[in-house]
């Protein structure tokens, strides 16, 4: 079996099968378990007109499942191993009390699962002898969220993630999307016989008992299961069982009735299974879409509210297992991010945003700093409103005095130079003017981290009615911050016109001082027009690598085009050093940065002694720094000679272990 991951997000990944040449399938992907009927299941037969159909158009979920008895593969045979023993059958239908029918139901799927050797593995044990790994007795700690995950996380980081990881028994079309996010590839549908066998139904919005609908409730669905179950429930056949409950019970009953009681259930229970299957069809489907748009952490944080386990499992994740998740999350995406409830402020693109701002982002310092407002329209220099506010700064003489700052929720703060890098630059939030604790905290904290870095001398607030989130800090940290509130709307003429007084005011008292990381273009009354690139540069490049790349790049060189679409230059040689990509926020690297790069371990790829060309594969990578995500660009060496330059497809530590698949896409060879 050979195995590839061809999209990743988190730990959620979709990931392409092959065997023997055979078209394989891809992950998410669910095992079907067929519904048994006392010796023979029904596939070769039934009493409901539609199963032929049904069974027929299988393997609907990409996979066909080893024949219970007889341990033949129906299809697909390359996928799965014999099983060393032959278990036995469930007895499913030989009680004539309903509840030890259910119970026999059940059975079913416990016995399937238990047998499942050659699949699973224990927690002590790491000898993995399949590609599938399984975790002996999932099912009794699925609803232990901090074991679950301690098992998961132990699995996957002593197994690479070019293994499946199978979910027996645990998976439903209301859990699916969580169980993608946390790192789970293969599934069953044992599940929703166990369901289906109490009378079940899977609706949109969550699990119904059938006594307790009325046929309104099966509208929006039109599968034949949902047909029968309609008419079934016309013909009073949940009430007929309820009435003969007694009677299966009844020595005096007759075998003929007894049958006929069970079978009717039998086949009501059916219809619901062929119901429930295609719902969790669907439910892999919209997985698969999430995963392929980055929105998988989204579908799970909604998916969550409906179980307590479940938003367990999420919070154990932002507490604990963060930065594992972070770091297997591209750096750069044009999918938008919503944030549509405070869950979803703990978002890993924006708490691996938070982590960047804080540790490696270096403002080049200037005497003032200018916070502003956010928009609904990103980038913020798009809206009507930063346009205002920008053509306020552009008068200035001295507007590379002038350092602007973005307060908003959820990112806290956002340089004026960053707000086209991810998730800045495509991001939505509900909007209610009120703003949370950890909002608030969260705008501080990264705002105090910036005046700690930053070695301001002034700041003006022109946050209009929001200015009470930073007035205090702002009084801590400077002796006559500038606090503008206008008339409430930073728009308009009055509050413009405030402002603009305000910054002539400051950099009057400035020209004729001296301050500490000032540049001659600061005090000049008609500064290079390139200048405000080279502040601009400074940040990108400190939040995209780190400082001593960025010195490394910038140092003698010039600038060249306009913003959005300029470039770094070689000052002697005039060769490209880099080209900013206003779409993905970061610089490409160019030919002229290698000699810059050449003595720096950072945003490195190691490779065996070959000349990349188009896409190294991971086969080929030998070592990464483990800093690296998707999206970053990169320069590839063997040994100490540089041999390319390009942009990770995978992060640092995957490149390293995976067998196959794409590492890194070549811009440059040398």
């Amino acid at each position: 079996m050979q195995i590839e991951v061809i999209k990743n997000e988190g730990l959620a990944s979709i990931k392409k099968i092959l065997s023997n040449g055979n078209s394989g399938f891809t992950t998410p992907a669910a095992v079907y378990m067929p519904y048994l009927e006392g010796d023979m299941s029904i596939i070769g037969g039934g009493s409901l007109p539609f199963e032929n159909s049904f069974w027929g158009s299988l393997p609907l979920l990409n996979v066909n499942i080893l024949d219970h008895y007889n341990r033949q593969s129906v299809k697909g045979s390359d996928f799965f191993r014999q099983l060393n023993e032959k278990p036995d059958k469930p007895i499913i239908l030989s009680n004539t009390n309903r509840d030890e029918v259910l119970e026999g139901f059940e059975q079913m799927a416990v016995h399937y699962i238990d047998k499942l050797r050659i699949f699973r593995t224990d927690i002590e044990n790491d000898d993995v002898t399949s590609d599938i790994i399984a975790y002996h007795g999932l099912k009794e700690v699925y609803y232990k969220p901090q074991k679950l995950l301690n098992i998961l996380y132990h699995l996957r980081n002593t197994n690479s993630d070019e293994y499946l990881y199978y979910a027996p028994g645990i998976g439903d079309a209301f859990n699916l999307s969580l169980l993608c996010y946390i790192g789970f590839d293969l599934f069953d549908t044992s599940k929703a016989i166990m369901d289906s066998s109490k009378f079940i139904y899977w609706g949109h919005e969550g699990k119904y008992l059938i006594k307790d609908m009325d046929t309104s409730k099966f509208i929006h669905c039109e599968c034949q299961g949902c047909i029968f179950i309609r008419d079934a429930l016309r013909r009073g056949t949940w009430k007929l069982l309820e009435t003969n409950e007694t009677a299966t019970n009844s020595i005096t009953s007759s075998r003929s009735d007894i049958n006929d009681i069970k079978k009717t259930a039998l086949s009501l229970s059916k219809a619901i299974y062929y119901h429930n299957v295609l719902r969790f069809k669907g439910a892999l489907c919209e997985c698969k879409k999430a995963i392929e748009n980055d929105r998988i952490y989204i579908q799970a944080h909604r998916g969550s509210v409906r179980s307590v386990s479940s938003s367990a499992v999420l919070r154990i994740v932002r507490e604990e297992f963060q930065k594992e998740f972070e770091s297997n999350s591209p750096r750069t995406s044009d999918n938008p991010l919503l944030v549509s409830s405070s869950g979803m402020l703990d978002h890993p693109d924006i708490t691996a945003y938070i982590q960047r701002i804080k540790s490696t982002y270096d403002p080049l310092s200037r005497p003032i700093l200018l916070l502003l407002p956010c928009s609904n329209r990103k980038p913020y220099s798009l809206s009507k409103t930063h346009k205002s506010i920008n053509n306020v700064i552009l008068s200035s003489k001295f507007r590379n005095l002038i350092h602007p700052v973005i307060v908003t929720s959820p990112l806290g703060i956002v340089p004026r130079e960053l707000e086209h890098t991810h998730p800045a630059r495509n991001y939505d939030i509900t909007v209610t003017g009120d703003w949370s604790h950890l909002e608030k905290n969260r705008v501080l904290e990264l705002l105090s981290n910036l005046i700690g870095k930053g070695n301001y001398s002034e700041v003006i607030s022109y946050l209009g009615n929001e200015n009470f989130l930073v007035e205090e800090l702002l009084s801590e940290k400077f002796k006559s911050p500038h606090i503008i509130t206008g008339d409430g709307h930073p728009r308009s003429d009055f509050s413009l016109r405030h402002l603009k007084d305000c910054l002539n005011g400051i950099t009057d008292n400035l020209r004729s001082e001296v301050h500490p990381g000032k540049i001659s273009s600061f005090i000049s009354e008609n500064p290079d027009k390139r200048t405000y690139l080279s502040h601009d540069a400074w940040g990108i490049l400190t939040f995209q690598f780190n400082k001593s790349i960025a010195r490394a790049l910038l140092d003698n060189s010039r600038f060249s085009g306009r913003w959005p679409v300029y470039r770094i230059n070689d000052k002697n040689t005039g060769e490209q050093i880099a080209r900013f990509v206003s779409k993905r926020g970061f610089f490409s690297l160019g030919k002229g940065s290698r000699d810059r790069l050449v003595n720096i371990d950072d945003y490195s790829v190691r490779i065996h002694d070959f000349t990349p060309k188009g896409t190294i594969f991971c086969v080929g990578i030998t070592g990464a720094d483990e800093n690296i995500r998707k999206g970053d660009e990169v320069a590839v060496y063997n040994g100490e000679e540089m041999r390319g330059l390009g942009r990770a497809l995978v992060n640092g530590s995957s490149m390293v272990i995976r067998t196959r698949g794409q590492g890194v896409k070549i811009r440059h060879t040398f």
